[in-house]
């Protein structure tokens, strides 16, 4: 016994550096196989995104889209995502105006649980109140215009809300759209007014004569079968991307009247039979 308490007392001291050096190590080992709980971030325009969201951006000074970014909140994804920020491929242009730079966000089609933030970066354009982020899709060539959250003058980017991937651009909304909504017969009714229709620029060519500047000349004079799609989408809330309670797609197109001026024609979207034709257009 007496042995044993020479040997503790002597080797006591090493003892407690053994231990706490072993201590040391087991908690370091601890940390390592804890899963970092910060959104991570990545400045390359690409990284993989969890549950608990993250940042995408590119910071690359000599990138043309310097500055696209993607914030995806905590409960967007259910599961990890490899996100993508890049210029759009040769060949896809937006179709409104084709120097403005279209950013696509991959995957194509992702559909998040949250709306998400992004930014868009953009030049060659005069800012106004008017200046919005558009998601377009390069299929059907529908231009959607995003929630608008702010615009970065100093650096050049528009700031809003999604809560999909694809092809999204910067541009100025030439057409304004007023509405009210009404209560006809118990039933909603919609008043629209459409204004400054002949400011989009559009580039058809037709019988290889003329380049047309807008789309009121084309109304106006074009033989082609020029038309548009107005969505109306109704929600219980002012949420755009939760599932409408109503969806109503109408088909406006040119009536070839072989008198002077042109009318439009309204139809239900995929009907033979319109419902509604305006008087002949005229320059306004």
């Amino acid at each position: 016994m007496k042995d044993l308490k020479k040997s503790l007392k002597r080797f006591g001291p090493l003892l407690g550096i053994i231990l706490l050096i072993s201590l040391g190590c087991k908690k370091e080992d601890n940390n390592e196989s804890i899963p970092s709980t910060n959104p991570p971030v990545y400045e390359n325009g690409e990284g993989e995104i969890g549950a608990i969201g993250g940042i995408i951006t590119i910071t690359d000074s000599t990138s043309p889209i310097k500055g696209a970014y993607v914030d995806i909140p905590e409960g967007a994804l259910s599961e990890k995502v490899n996100i993508k920020i890049s210029e759009a491929p040769a060949g896809i242009e937006f179709v409104m105006n084709p120097q403005m730079k279209l950013i696509k966000f991959e995957p194509e089609g992702l559909i998040f649980d949250k709306p998400i933030k992004i930014k868009i970066p953009y030049s060659n354009i005069v800012v106004t109140d008017k200046t919005y982020i558009f998601h377009y899709d390069d299929k059907s060539f529908e231009i959607t215009q995003m929630p608008k959250i702010s615009i970065d003058q100093t650096n050049k980017l528009v700031v809003g809300e999604t809560n999909h991937f694809s092809y999204y651009t910067v541009w100025n909304q030439d057409v304004c759209i007023f509405q009210e909504m009404l209560k006809i017969n118990n039933k909603i009714g919609l008043s629209l007014f459409i204004e400054d229709m002949k400011d989009i620029p559009t580039n058809p060519d037709y019988n290889n004569l003329n380049q047309i500047d807008n789309a009121w000349d084309a109304v106006l004079n074009g033989p082609s079968p020029l038309y548009m799609v107005f969505i109306a989408d109704l929600y219980t809330e002012n949420s755009f991307w939760q599932q409408p309670v109503s969806s109503l797609r109408l088909h406006i197109k040119r009536a070839i009247t072989g008198v002077s001026g042109q009318k439009a024609q309204i139809f239900l979207y995929g009907g033979s039979t319109y419902f509604y034709e305006t008087e002949a257009l005229s320059e306004p």
